[in-house]
């Protein structure tokens, strides 16, 4: 019998596994440091990074999933969609579309041909189940609309009795139009619309393993997966944002997983952004992103122990993996 193998990538990256049937979720391995992020610095993607750690069954996979479009998920996609994964067409927002719009040639030009997708018009809600995406006949996945929340609060000091903490969402907004060149700095990589995903793997016709997939935490209940698509078949592993100011949000990851009820949790984008995994391991281990930030240490730690008291009616406790070196075996029922 096949397993379901899952295996972390970093950040916002996943590879997902049956058999022959792979989906990837966009991975960043290219991690530029904070003062490149902070001067708006160009960014380029590092080739030779992704050539080492990239698996070698993402050559495989049939699609990669964009939650959304900032740097941080985006930047290293062109070159896995044209030169490693070269099989998968790229899904995400009319955002994502635009901002490839410099390698469509390209990929229409590979053998076999292939694209970037947009999935606003097919996008569910909370409420409403979206259309369903078909991979050949056994696997399948639903865009969510979902949403973005701060990457960090600063606190002032106290002015007129208003509250002196101050959130910052960085790089909001649609690209307009078609790009001729690929972004350049952290801020040319807009947002664009966000999704989460629902994905389910088949085998003979039936859901034999369902993956549920953010790649940035919500407002309770944005994001959430409609009780329709949740009568059919439960969600098995759920796949939960750290990163982002959670504090400001409501009922995260709380909402998210009275929502799911999954089995499995693995929490992903804890890391230091600005540290890529080469360097992380030489340095003696990884750091969560609250580190990197300087404005509120420790939070990675409060953010697990909170997922595991919520996560303690439905399923085991939840892992926080290593990037590339995590990967965990799922029995298949």
């Amino acid at each position: 019998m096949k397993k379901m193998l899952v295996q972390y990538l970093g950040v916002g990256g996943f590879l997902l596994k049956r058999g022959d049937d792979v989906v990837l979720t966009a991975p960043l391995y290219s991690n530029p440091s904070l003062l490149e992020v902070a001067a708006d610095h160009a960014l380029t993607t590092d080739r030779d990074l992704i050539d080492r750690l990239l698996p070698d069954d993402a050559k495989l996979a049939k699609a990669i999933l964009v939650g959304h479009s900032h740097y941080d998920h985006l930047l290293d996609v062109p070159y896995l969609a044209l030169h490693k994964a070269t099989q998968a067409t790229v899904y995400g927002s009319t955002t994502t579309v635009r901002l490839l719009a410099p390698i469509a040639k390209a990929l229409k030009a590979k053998n076999p041909p292939t694209e970037v997708v947009a999935l606003d018009a097919v996008a569910g809600s909370h409420e409403e189940p979206g259309k369903w995406q078909w991979l050949g006949e056994s696997v399948r996945f639903m865009a969510l609309r979902s949403e973005h929340s701060p990457q960090l609060t600063v606190t002032l000091p106290v002015l007129f009795k208003r509250d002196p903490r101050i959130p910052f969402q960085l790089w909001r907004g649609e690209q307009p139009d078609d790009r001729e060149v690929l972004p350049r700095s952290a801020s040319e990589w807009m947002e664009g619309r966000v999704f989460s995903y629902v994905i389910d793997f088949f085998v003979e016709k039936r859901v034999v393993f369902r993956v549920y997939y953010q790649d940035s935490g919500t407002n309770a209940p944005v994001g959430h997966v409609p009780a329709a698509v949740l009568d059919e078949h439960p969600v098995d592993l759920a796949l939960l944002c750290v990163g982002g100011d959670f504090h400001r949000l409501k009922g995260h990851p709380e909402g998210i997983l009275a929502n799911l009820k999954p089995r499995y949790v693995v929490l992903s984008h804890w890391e230091d952004l600005f540290v890529n995994q080469k360097l992380a391991v030489e340095d003696g281990g990884f750091q969560g992103i609250p580190s990197a930030n300087l404005v509120a240490p420790g939070q990675t730690k409060e953010f697990v122990k909170r997922a595991a008291r919520a996560q303690a009616p439905y399923g085991r406790p939840p892992w926080l993996p290593c990037p590339t070196l995590s990967t965990f075996e799922f029995a298949l029922p």
